[in-house]
């Protein structure tokens, strides 16, 4: 066993589905939790804050919602390309640019699932710091009313696409011992 053998490449996925399932997790919690925030205006401030006009926290709802994206679409992506690096690796080959490539991808899917998931955080933070004040005829309230349904749904496909990585990781810890002894490159 090389190393570049099967045992590499399946330990590496292994190690991105975990790390992305973990950030996929944080950043649709972050993705509920703005959607929730955003969806309800405070009409009568509180007396203890200042509250912001909605024009404020529309930049970082776009910005939250930008990474709640990014953490979905990172996954589908991750599943076309390791699909065709996946075709070009050939069982007995010396570690080569596409091995290398495929060991690669892994650690910076994975370091982007991290960046994902630490920027949403961060955003969500600084959302929930703040109090939007705004009146029923405000547009930049029903603007908001609307990031916080797209934040909700994108949510939502992440946690999609999180079921179907997690399932996928399921499986292939179920059959590691098999998928360990056969020796075949996936």
């Amino acid at each position: 066993m090389g190393p570049m053998s099967s045992t590499t490449y399946i330990y590496a996925y292994i190690a991105f589905a975990v790390v992305y399932l973990a950030s996929a997790a944080a950043c649709a919690i972050a993705g509920f939790r703005a959607s929730t925030r955003l969806s309800r205006c405070v009409h009568q401030p509180s007396l203890t804050e200042t509250p912001q006009p909605p024009e404020r926290a529309i930049s970082r709802a776009f910005r939250l919602l930008d990474w709640v994206q990014g953490t979905a679409l990172l996954a589908i992506a991750y599943v076309v390309v390791s699909a065709g690096l996946g075709s070009l690796i050939l069982k007995g080959q010396p570690a080569s640019v596409v091995n290398l490539a495929w060991i690669a991808l892994n650690a910076v899917a994975a370091g982007a699932a991290v960046v994902l998931a630490v920027l949403g955080t961060r955003e969500v933070t600084a959302l929930a710091e703040t109090e939007v004040a705004c009146g029923p005829d405000d547009r930049a309230a029903q603007d908001l009313q609307r990031i916080s349904n797209r934040l909700g749904a994108s949510a939502v496909v992440v946690l999609l696409v999180g079921a179907y990585v997690a399932v996928n990781l399921v499986s292939i810890i179920a059959d590691l011992g098999t998928l360990l002894k056969t020796d075949f490159l996936l």
